[in-house]
């Protein structure tokens, strides 16, 4: 089994909000080419976090690993479709460490199978847990993993003081649990119901 280097790779992260900017900021680390869509930020945004922004066509077809880094709304649902992996270049690898819903499952599989692109590495699937008939699972060309992206010890524990700071605020201060989608996350008027 030969693996490939990400020395001098071009990625593109499609999202570049707090996850996706920690990513590229360790993609830089193995020197990679790294470029980012996301509409919902401006030029500053992308110069602070030290890549090029690109349109979304550009971002499929100009790079060898494409990201998945955004939320799901309205507008991203099903993003990854037949036309957008058309775009992507035969040696090219999707990555969803995001929401699984973002690709149409039944058109990566087409893909893959067709050898439209290299491959795919995924963390979340449309339905989880994913089902043991799903034909990802017999797929070469595929990584899977079971939506354990967070799940390490010190992220666990963040979370369960995060999560006992709001109750203790709302019981000292009256004041409303946090948030889950704060007003300034733009894209949050997007959200399906």
């Amino acid at each position: 089994m030969l693996g490939r280097e990400l020395k001098n790779r071009k990625v593109s992260l499609i999202g570049l909000g707090r996850i996706g900017s920690a990513v590229a900021k360790k993609l830089q680390a193995f020197d990679c080419e790294v470029s980012a869509h996301d509409p919902y930020l401006n030029h500053e945004d992308f110069l602070s976090a030290g890549v090029q922004s690109v349109s979304l066509e550009q971002a499929l077809s100009g790079s060898d690993i494409v990201s998945l880094h955004c939320p799901l709304t309205s507008k991203t649902k099903k993003m990854i479709n037949l036309t957008s992996l058309a775009l992507m270049q035969k040696h090219s690898i999707l990555v969803n460490c995001a929401r699984g819903p973002l690709i149409n499952e039944k058109d990566l599989i087409s893909s893959l199978k067709n050898k439209d692109i290299l491959g795919a590495c995924l963390d979340v699937f449309d339905k989880e847990p994913l089902s043991e008939s799903s034909e990802l699972r017999s797929l070469n060309s595929v990584t899977l993993s079971p939506h354990v992206g967070g799940y390490t010890l010190e992220a666990q524990n963040k979370s369960a003081l995060e999560a006992a700071q709001q109750v203790k605020n709302w019981f000292e201060q009256d004041q409303p649990v946090l948030n889950i989608l704060p007003p300034a996350y733009k894209w949050a008027k997007d959200l399906e119901d």
